[in-house]
């Protein structure tokens, strides 16, 4: 009797896990939220409104101007452009078929083992 119910809490204890990922999923809006990193999504989820330095990958081989980016470089080796960007500019992006992922440009720190000093790179 002990095994039948050890059994049957554990199939309880799957069907809710079941359960709150389904509901999960469910909340997750659709592909466009993944594709923006998440250190950029929590600048558009705090409401920042200057422009945003990004870097947005494409799919396709020759990157396109997705409108509403200020460009700044354009990548050579992979299919990318270096911009700015207002929040729903990037947003709207995210949700272009062409767009494979959104990342925040921050600077780089660089600096030697035992130098107090770093120097920033952008």
């Amino acid at each position: 009797m002990g095994r039948n119910i050890f059994i049957l809490i554990c199939a309880a204890g799957l069907v809710l896990l079941a359960l709150a990922g389904a509901q999960i999923a469910g909340d997750v809006s659709p592909d466009a939220n993944h594709k923006i990193d998440a250190d950029l999504r929590e600048m558009l989820d705090a409401g920042r409104e200057e422009r945003i330095p990004v870097i947005v990958i494409f799919k396709d081989c020759q990157p396109q101007d997705p409108g509403g980016l200020e460009i700044k470089y354009s990548y050579r080796l992979i299919p990318g452009l270096a911009g700015e960007a207002s929040s729903r500019t990037i947003q709207e992006m995210a949700k272009s078929d062409s767009v494979s992922a959104i990342y925040f440009d921050a600077f780089a720190k660089t600096s030697t083992p035992g130098d107090d000093r770093a120097s920033a790179r952008g």
